[in-house]
């Protein structure tokens, strides 16, 4: 166990397949399935991950693991069927991720109330519905790529956290039941009306990612009405030419941008009186122009910029932080990038 404890630094994954191992710092350490309760370990698990169909030895003693210490979150991933797992015996769990090969209906979850959060993903094939989640009436956050009977995302009236992907419909109504959400990320897939998002009192942070559907037009429609957001991600949307929504934004602080190839110009950034940090890659304005930013206190491009423009830039800038493709030109960003998982 020497070399378990000699980087406290790093927390432990725990997988358990054909055998038991710790990963820590990226490598793995063959432990026995009673280490997991041993004090020096069990502060640092942040995960037990089943990668085989789980015995029902190993799941007992990690669900008394997870029964005393419920922040730690219960995987099951890989090609095994979902009858092979006891879900009636998951009562304890708090945080359940669900990344099986090939699931029929996972009625099991509906059972578990206790769950706080929550993961389904479509790998190779599923026939969920996500009915099943309606009865998890504690649920505060949820992830998935299910799109079957999507709507009863609405039930989950707690929800505080919801990220969707590889979803594919015609409208996100239902999610104006949410009156709790504070964060949304959307990432492939696409919808043809995006209104439900501005009925989001409570929305905080708003993600982007190649979502079909997202243009100039949807951008000053769905995302310059949201009014109480801090955060804003945009990734790889093509067809956003215009930063013009960001002046609907009046509590915006944090911004990021990142394969944005077609942006005009950062002028509209000047519009945003709250924002404090941007944060871009790939995403330089055709005018090349830095001056819209003088106002920013934190500032990290990925891009490239001519000497002469950055030069100019720096002898008005007074913020705190300037990171250009490599370079700390200011201190470096005390910024934590609210995205970050």
């Amino acid at each position: 166990m020497e070399n378990l404890t000699a980087n406290k630094a790093y927390k432990i994954l725990c997988n358990i397949g054909n055998s038991v191992d710790f990963n820590i710092g990226g490598i793995d350490y063959p432990v026995n399935i009673h280490d997991l309760a041993k004090p020096e370990n069990i502060s640092r698990i942040y995960r037990i991950q089943f990668s085989r169909t789980p015995k029902p030895i190993y799941l007992d003693e990690v669900l008394k693991v997870i029964g005393s210490n419920p922040g730690i979150s219960l995987r099951f991933y890989g090609d095994y069927p979902e009858d092979t797992v006891d879900w009636d015996k998951l009562q304890p769990v708090r945080r359940l991720s669900i990344d099986l090969w090939h699931t029929k209906s996972l009625t099991g979850v509906s059972k578990l109330i206790n769950l706080k959060e929550l993961g389904i993903h479509k790998h190779v094939t599923s026939a969920v519905s996500l009915k099943v989640v309606e009865p998890l009436v504690n649920l505060e956050t949820l992830s998935t790529s299910i799109s079957k009977d999507i709507e009863a995302i609405a039930s989950l009236k707690g929800l505080r956290f919801l990220s969707l992907s590889n979803i594919k419909g015609s409208t996100l109504h239902f999610l104006k039941a949410l009156t709790q959400l504070h964060r949304l990320r959307l990432s492939l897939g696409g919808f043809d009306n995006f209104e439900g998002i501005t009925q989001l009192p409570k929305l905080k942070q708003l993600s982007f990612h190649q979502v079909r559907g997202i243009n100039d037009q949807t951008a000053n429609d769905v995302i310059g009405q949201c009014t109480s957001l801090e955060a804003l991600e945009l990734q790889n949307l093509k067809h956003i030419t215009s930063l013009n929504f960001l002046e609907g934004l009046p509590n915006l602080n944090f911004l990021r941008l990142d394969g944005l190839k077609n942006i005009e110009t950062y002028k509209p950034v000047l519009l945003c009186k709250n924002l404090k940090k941007l944060s871009t890659t790939d995403s330089r304005p055709v005018d090349k122009d830095l001056k819209p930013l003088i106002n920013l206190d934190d500032i990290s491009l990925g891009d490239s910029y001519s000497k002469q423009a950055i030069g100019d830039f720096l002898t008005e800038y007074k913020g705190t932080a300037l990171w250009i493709r490599g370079k700390d030109y200011r201190a470096y960003s005390e910024y934590k990038n609210p995205f970050d998982i």
